[in-house]
């Protein structure tokens, strides 16, 4: 039996209710939000000089007022290092919330953002995804997922597509789920403190110009970390190589995913019509043509990451 939290004693259900109603009828939903920001991001890289002309100008949020000088021509590395941080921030954050909306909704519980804020100790929520990554092949995960975005957790008349559609979220889920995990020590340089290093890198080995080669070049984000060392934990400088576009595309597809899980709830909850036309769901497919993109002939290893421990002074030995 699972011990009740002393703030859930005595909490009356009766107002479950109308806190749906405020949760699900809000004017920005979670997806809206990581949509303005992802198109704000295309903005800034789309169209700089009408941003330049614009932040020439007056600008106004309420009663406070900005103008901004820009130079006239823009540091394309900045912005290039900019868009590197940016990406891979904003799909920690989406990938977050979907997981944390999913974990929320996926048993149906009378009051879903009680659920939600229930999740607010990380080692908590690493645990959670960690079980689904174990699990999600099972019958009650597929179960679990497909009532939660697509709100029928068995195969209806059309069994091909609910397994098409099922197969999308299995794959897309775990491949967010191990870059939250994997990923984490990035994400929280980058979330806190910004202390990370965005630029450009390159590493090779071996004959570039032969059948195998080992290398990684391009968009990188550099920090530091802790990990385990030849004499137990150590700091490490460790450079992370990145893939803007294909960030891009897929916080596009999880930001949609967000959406349908939205879409579902407030018909759940609310008892709101929803059109099935409308939903933007993910297969298999899709997924793996996001994450494996054909590659050129030859056989290159890329190389994900390189840490590098930072420098110590060796221990006293002693009687020297």
């Amino acid at each position: 039996m699972v011990k009740q939290a002393p703030e859930d004693r005595n909490l009356a259900p009766e107002q479950f209710p109308e806190l749906n109603r405020q949760f699900y009828g809000g004017s920005l939903a979670p997806h809206d939000y990581l949509m303005q920001r992802y198109r704000s991001l295309f903005l800034a890289v789309q169209a700089p000089t009408r941003l330049r002309e614009a932040f020439d100008e007056r600008l106004s949020i309420g009663e406070v007022h900005a103008t901004w000088s820009t130079p006239d021509e823009w540091d394309d590395v900045a912005l290039r290092d900019y868009v590197s941080a940016e990406s891979t921030v904003l799909l920690h954050h989406t990938a977050e919330a979907l997981f944390r909306l999913y974990l929320a909704h996926a048993e149906s519980p009378e009051c879903p953002w009680l659920a939600v804020a229930r999740l607010r100790i990380p080692s908590h929520f690493k645990k959670k995804v960690e079980a689904f990554l174990v699990d999600r092949r099972s019958a009650e995960s597929a179960a679990s997922l497909m009532n939660a975005f697509v709100g029928h957790p068995t195969p209806g008349e059309d069994d091909e597509k609910w397994t098409a559609i099922k197969d999308g979220l299995v794959l897309l889920m775990a491949h967010l789920g191990r870059r939250l995990l994997d990923e984490g020590p990035l994400y929280n340089s980058a979330k806190h403190g910004l202390s990370v290093l965005p630029g450009a890198a390159a590493l090779a080995w071996g004959d570039q110009g032969g059948p195998l080669s080992v290398s990684a070049d391009g968009p990188s984000i550099t920090y530091l970390t802790v990990a385990d060392g030849r004499r137990g934990k150590r700091w490490f400088q460790k450079t992370v190589w990145l893939n803007p576009e294909q960030t891009l595309v897929l916080t596009s597809v999880a930001i949609r995913q967000l959406a349908n899980l939205w879409a579902v709830a407030k018909h759940r909850y609310l008892d709101e019509p929803w059109d099935a036309t409308q939903m933007r769901w993910v297969t298999a497919d899709g997924v793996k043509a996001i994450l494996q993109p054909p590659s050129d002939s030859g056989v290159t290893v890329a190389v994900p990451s390189m840490g590098m421990e930072l420098l110590y002074y060796l221990d006293d030995v002693e009687g020297s």
